[in-house]
């Protein structure tokens, strides 16, 4: 399954005009709309989804209230950084100005996104 992940991005990585980088695009990478939803339908089908179904799976499983809480803390955790990745892979493709200036502001929402998965799995186990 390893090999089937680094053989599929390597080959993400050959998409024709996927990624641009020059001194037209200030030495900025900039994606291509196909590139941009190739990358989402590939992020989205082979590991987010795999990974909310063994957390929901995981979820169910537990007994615990307090584990069940921790589980919580942590999905939200991962699902909040999956809106970060998909919202950096878009800062980088799409060129609106007011995308680009209130995208690093939300982007301030990964220390929280990353302090639920630190409570939820990191801290007290």
């Amino acid at each position: 399954m390893i090999i089937f992940y680094g053989v599929s991005i390597f080959l993400i990585l050959l998409f024709p005009n996927g990624i641009n980088i020059n001194e037209t695009t200030n030495w900025r990478p900039v994606y291509s709309w196909s590139f941009l939803i190739l990358i989402y339908i590939y992020f989205t089908s082979l590991i987010f989804v795999p990974v909310m179904f063994f957390l929901i799976k995981l979820y169910k499983s537990f007994e615990d209230n307090n584990l069940k809480s921790k589980m919580k803390y942590f999905s939200m955790g991962i699902a909040g950084m999956v809106i970060i990745f998909l919202g950096s892979i878009l800062y980088n493709t799409w060129r609106n100005t007011v995308f680009g200036i209130i995208w690093p502001i939300i982007t301030l929402l990964i220390i929280p996104f990353g302090l639920l998965i630190y409570f939820g799995i990191g801290r007290d186990l």
